[in-house]
């Protein structure tokens, strides 16, 4: 596991039931079995919907999108240690 991927599941520790999964392209972030986040490049996307779209927009936080299957749609939350 990757320095960055244990500082992210220590920053949500205090969430409770957090974990990582090592993918082939990254790392999945999940709360229980729920992936709420992947990590590629030491960088934190979160899955977004139409409630949350308008709040990552705000921030400014950027768009990352790919096609398999179905459209998902993740937003670029950048972490710095």
């Amino acid at each position: 596991m990757s320095d960055f991927i244990d500082y992210l599941i220590d920053l949500l520790a205090p969430l409770k039931h957090f974990r990582s999964r090592k993918m082939f392209w990254g790392y999945g972030i999940f709360k229980e079995d729920l992936m709420l986040g992947l990590v590629a490049d030491e960088v934190l996307y979160l899955k977004v919907d139409e409630v949350t779209i308008p709040v990552y927009e705000a921030q400014r936080f950027g768009p990352f999108v790919y096609k398999k299957k179905k459209e998902r749609r993740w937003r670029c939350l950048i972490i710095k240690r």
